[in-house]
């Protein structure tokens, strides 16, 4: 049985270009990071970027990144 979580990030693009994501947190269901979604809404610095909410199904135990960095 497969079992999944869901990451709940935001990330805030500047007028420069730049760009900072925050890891909110980990949640059992999407259900659960939409409630600290609508809460957050209401979170200074969080309420002038609403769209910058994302939250991602993952697979348990799922390696993302194994490439490693170039110039290494």
């Amino acid at each position: 049985m497969m079992e999944y979580v869901y990451l709940l990030e935001h990330t805030h693009i500047y007028s420069e270009g730049e760009e900072s994501t925050k890891t909110i947190g980990i949640y059992k269901s999407e259900a659960e990071a939409l409630k600290v979604v609508e809460k957050l809404k209401g979170v200074s610095g969080f309420e002038k970027y609403p769209q910058g909410f994302n939250i991602d199904k993952c697979k348990l135990g799922q390696s993302f990144w194994q490439e490693g960095y170039a110039g290494e």
